[in-house]
């Protein structure tokens, strides 16, 4: 009862994120089929990520982890010959999951703040962001000694807020 309400909720924030789940039978008659249906959701994936609005940096780092992703499953694929072997896949990557969740129970370390006075903006200012690209300073709040940036990035809807000091090492004037 407890794992059909664990896959009942995973299935249900799936939909609400907009996620396909694949729930992999291991007692399966017939493994090839289910690894040949994964590969297939991972194609569709691949064609809705490349044909969507998403933006080109997204499309250049999703569209090698999902080709990662079926190069992977086909050497997987190649190896299980029979249920036992799939259930085999499938044990190890509980133990690997147990692993994560416990890892992630572990405080988090907060990362040093780079040394020396963080560096300064000011509204107007061109600046390029390693994840985000680039964007236009709209405000500079708050301690002068940390202050609050506040950027717009091209192609953005929204602002984003950063503590100069945390932004360091990612924003450069442009």
């Amino acid at each position: 009862l407890e794992e059909q309400q664990r896959d009942a909720t995973r299935a249900e924030l799936c939909r609400l994120h907009g996620v396909e789940l694949f729930l992999l039978d291991v007692d399966h008659a017939q493994p090839h089929e289910q690894l040949l249906q994964l590969r297939t959701i991972l194609g569709r994936l691949s064609r809705v990520l490349a044909q969507g609005r998403r933006a080109d940096r997204e499309k250049a780092t999703y569209m090698p982890q999902l080709a990662e992703a079926r190069k992977r499953l086909d050497q997987v694929a190649r190896r299980v010959r029979s249920a036992d072997d799939l259930a085999l896949f499938a044990e190890l990557w509980r133990d690997r999951e147990a692993g994560l969740a416990a890892a992630s129970r572990e405080p988090a370390r907060p990362k040093p703040r780079p040394a020396g006075k963080p560096p300064s903006y000011r509204p107007g200012q061109e600046v390029r962001h390693t994840v985000f690209g680039t964007g236009t300073v709209t405000a500079v709040e708050g301690d002068a000694g940390d202050p609050r940036v506040t950027v717009l990035f091209v192609g953005e809807d929204r602002e984003r807020t950063f503590l100069a000091s945390l932004v360091a090492d990612k924003l450069k004037a442009a």
